[in-house]
């Protein structure tokens, strides 16, 4: 027997399986698409020591599932004002993060027809800083 031949035996046992029968060749896909998708792991959310230019910080996170954080304001000592890039306004009570927003501001007028609507930080962003009123 030529070694072509052979190779080509190999190769035809190899596919034969897959080629004909496709749903009983791979079991542990169907399996693997069949489960529901896994969280993801819990993120690290210890205090980090980093060594910078001049000595160390501490860094603490103090809550978690923020879309783009921007601004800070410090009502008192247990509230934080925190603003989002998309426009809503956050409050975080005792290092917990309330689950909907406390305001979201009103999105911006529709761009005229034909016109192409402004990309990301130019223009179209709704809220950015937040201040407390010293008088609170």
């Amino acid at each position: 027997m030529k070694a072509s031949s052979i190779i080509s035996i190999a190769v035809i046992l190899m596919l034969g399986p897959t080629l004909c029968f496709p749903q009983q060749a791979q079991p542990a896909q169907r399996a693997q698409q069949a489960q529901p998708a896994t969280p993801p792991p819990p993120r690290d959310m210890s205090p980090q020591i980093l060594d910078v230019e001049g000595g160390k910080i501490r860094v603490v996170t103090i809550a978690s599932g923020l879309f783009h954080p921007w601004g800070l304001g410090f009502a008192d000592a247990n509230t934080i004002l925190v603003t989002e890039r998309s426009g809503a306004l956050r409050i975080i009570r005792n290092g917990v993060l309330a689950p909907q927003p406390i305001w979201t501001s009103p999105a911006p007028p529709a761009p005229p027809p034909g016109s192409t609507p402004p990309a990301a930080g130019q223009g179209n962003d709704r809220l950015h800083f937040v201040a407390v009123h010293p008088g609170r």
